[in-house]
């Protein structure tokens, strides 16, 4: 048989805290109206109301990861100079993008920084 998913596991496993992550994991929608939102328990979390994502389906924010980053902004100089200035960039990752960091034509200080 196939591995269960996510949802699957958070159904069978009958997980409902914590009540905004399962939601979001589920893929459910945000609550129309005040009330809706007090009885689906996600004023719970300190959360309050916010009618802008009314009807909408909750979702989990991406994480901002070197991954993420170079992949919403490519492989180009200012963004390896970024990463590793700040240091986002962990030492695995850097040597296994050693090569792609050197051909992007980053900052002498960069280099240094690695080096």
């Amino acid at each position: 048989p196939p591995p269960y998913t996510l949802k699957q596991m958070i159904r069978m496993l009958h997980m409902s805290a914590p009540r905004y992550y399962v939601m979001c994991l589920l893929g459910k929608r945000y609550p129309a109206d005040t009330a809706e939102f007090l009885s689906s328990g996600l004023a719970d979390g300190g959360r309050s109301f916010e009618p802008e994502k009314a009807g909408t389906r909750m979702r989990l924010a991406v994480p901002t990861t070197w991954e993420t980053q170079l992949a919403a902004r490519g492989n180009k100089p200012e963004v390896w100079d970024e990463l590793v200035s700040t240091s986002q960039l962990p030492f695995m990752a850097m040597l296994r993008n050693l090569r792609n960091i050197i051909l992007a034509g980053c900052a002498p200080a960069t280099h240094e920084t690695l080096i």
